[in-house]
């Protein structure tokens, strides 16, 4: 089956669009060329420079912790664990405690009474002086100028105090008096101690007695 053409309205309206664009234009360009032209008025640009301050640093957020992992639970035993009871040790059996003995009370001991202090023994009585002409010589001392002072032309007499004990010998010597010279003093210390003494009585009794007796050493 052979269908007819279409009508040819659309086309005649195109047409009639176009003149209509055309007449428009040429009106418009033919208002611009006829009309005065008035000076435009240029206004001053203005230009306004912004500074704009760097923006500050964020702060750095704090790294997230890394979660602990979560430790696996154990599952519960379906039966509980049995508890564990100590045994208790048997005590051992208390010793037999020893029978006790017999308190002995002996006697308090009477005081000892502290030996008394011992006494100082008493002091020897003081032997009595004598005079030269109370005492008697069983032997004279010896008594002798050194040599070396009879060079010297030394002479002098020599005192001396002579205790005399109750066997009549001489048991203690010394010097009373010097003669001056040292040799001639100790030549008479020498001869006196080989002097013998006769024994002083007190009633009946031997004691001892001090003599101041003399030795002369004469210039010869």
């Amino acid at each position: 089956m052979i269908l007819p053409f279409p009508a040819q309205k659309p086309r005649r309206t195109g047409l009639a669009v176009t003149a209509g664009a055309h007449l428009l234009a040429g009106w418009a360009l033919w208002t611009l060329a006829t009309s005065p032209q008035v000076p435009a008025l240029v206004e001053p640009l203005w230009v306004a420079l912004v500074t704009t301050e760097p923006p500050e640093p964020e702060p750095e957020r704090p790294q997230p912790r890394p979660r602990p992992q979560s430790t696996p639970t154990l599952p519960q035993l379906a039966m509980p664990l049995p508890e564990i009871v100590p045994i208790a040790s048997p005590s051992p059996a208390p010793a037999a405690a020893p029978p006790a003995a017999e308190a002995v009370v002996e006697p308090a001991a009477a005081p000892v009474a502290a030996p008394p202090p011992p006494q100082p023994a008493p002091a020897p009585p003081t032997p009595r002086l004598l005079r030269a002409d109370q005492v008697r010589y069983l032997v004279l001392p010896p008594a002798e100028v050194p040599l070396l002072s009879r060079r010297a032309g030394e002479s002098g007499v020599v005192w001396l105090r002579v205790r005399i004990d109750a066997q009549g010998r001489p048991s203690r010597i010394g010097l009373h008096r010097s003669s001056g010279f040292k040799r001639l003093d100790e030549q008479a210390l020498a001869a006196m101690a080989q002097a013998r003494f006769a024994p002083q009585l007190e009633d009946g009794v031997a004691v001892e007695v001090d003599v101041i007796a003399p030795i002369d050493y004469p210039a010869d």
